[in-house]
């Protein structure tokens, strides 16, 4: 009778476990290691530029690079997909690429045909042929380039000089963009001076006190 009682207390516990047991979420090893890959690839996503060019090198077929470091004098030759620049005075040659970007200070960048590019630092030259857009955040940057489509520009002390701009915003202050042609134009910051020959008359949006000529 004993054994009986026993026997039936710990089929009791063993019962009020399992439904206790259902209420939880439990994470299984292979539930972690499937939630440590999948951080890992947001912080590192697939198609994030891998291979290192920190010496230089040839693109193929639209080769996704990355240089990343201080000082560096690579030479970047070939039909490039993303070419992504990051650290400390970084001189590069990168011949063709469809969107370049670049993170740091004290860079001089030069090309001879990039699509779309995006800067985020300060203290850096840009020098080449550029057909996409061009987005600017920083200070004491200068661009030199031919034909962009559009040109958004965050900061202050960046200075431009183009051939034709579809379309030129620029935000913050002290700017200085000289082109032929600006098609769009709008000034949402101050103390900018613009100046073109050919395009818009005037700018569709002049938020402060910035300088004309045309």
């Amino acid at each position: 009778m004993r054994a009986r009682v026993a026997l039936t207390t710990l089929s009791l516990a063993t019962l009020l476990a399992l439904l206790s047991g259902c209420g939880n979420s439990t994470t299984t090893p292979a539930e972690e290691t499937t939630d440590t890959a999948a951080t890992q690839e947001d912080n590192n996503p697939a198609d994030a530029p891998k291979t290192d060019f920190t010496n230089g090198g040839a693109c193929t077929d639209g080769t996704d690079v990355v240089v990343r470091g201080s000082n560096l004098t690579p030479v970047i030759t070939g039909q490039c997909g993303r070419v992504h620049i990051e650290g400390i005075g970084i001189t590069a040659n990168i011949e063709s690429a469809q969107t370049v970007s670049i993170l740091g200070e004290d860079h001089n960048l030069t090309g001879d045909t990039w699509g779309n590019v995006t800067l985020q630092g300060q203290n850096t030259t840009l020098d080449s042929p550029i057909t996409g857009d061009v987005d600017l955040a920083g200070t004491g940057i200068t661009l030199t380039t031919t034909t962009p489509s559009a040109i958004e520009v965050k900061g202050e002390n960046t200075r431009i000089t183009a051939q034709s701009i579809d379309a030129l915003t620029l935000y913050g202050v002290n700017h200085t963009v000289r082109a032929t042609t600006i098609n769009k134009l709008e000034l949402r910051g101050t103390s900018n001076t613009v100046v073109w020959k050919e395009g818009v008359k005037k700018p569709d949006v002049n938020e402060g006190d910035n300088t004309l000529k045309r």
